[in-house]
């Protein structure tokens, strides 16, 4: 006997206009303002100034002289800021195009913050493995486990952010 199977589809509404790679880009924006937030608790328990991650950011492009000088440093800050939310952006622009456009992932069960997860370890990788060591030994070398941490949490929040941006449920 042939059973008629009911199938519903539920269709996401969004937040943004369909622009390629701008979900990605605003969620990894918004994941990179709560690293920011972050930073001064995890320099707090790593006995570092709240003030140097920005500083030794700022110091991969303008040499020692960002870290010159205890304390705030309105360039390098601002700099080491800047420069950390570009970076962001782009890793949210890479995160958006793989998980929506390449391989049509679903946002349902969970499945952006694992892969989010899953991406800010393969970054931390990545970034203390290949890229710190050319760009900037001297972070390389420092602050390896709150910079982990902090890239742990910058793949679940770019996952959580993309979700509501990006929603795509489930279609069975």
């Amino acid at each position: 006997m042939h059973r008629a199977v009911q199938t519903r589809v539920v269709t996401g509404s969004t937040l943004l206009p369909d622009v390629l790679g701008l979900g990605g880009a605003l969620s990894g924006v918004l994941a990179g303002l709560v690293m920011i937030v972050l930073s001064p608790a995890l320099s707090l328990l790593s006995q570092i100034n709240v003030w140097q991650p920005p500083k030794l950011i700022a110091a991969t492009f303008f040499g020692p002289s960002a870290l010159a000088g205890p304390g705030f440093a309105f360039g390098p800050v601002v700099a080491g800021a800047a420069i950390h939310l570009a970076v962001s952006m782009a890793l949210g622009i890479v995160f958006g195009l793989v998980f929506h456009r390449v391989f049509h992932l679903t946002t349902s069960f969970g499945t952006p913050l694992l892969l989010g997860l899953c991406y800010g370890l393969f970054i931390f990788l990545l970034a203390f493995a290949v890229v710190l060591p050319i760009l900037s030994p001297t972070m390389s070398a420092l602050y390896q486990a709150p910079m982990l941490a902090q890239n742990m949490v910058f793949g679940v929040c770019l996952g959580g952010f993309y979700t509501v941006l990006r929603p795509n449920p489930y279609r069975q």
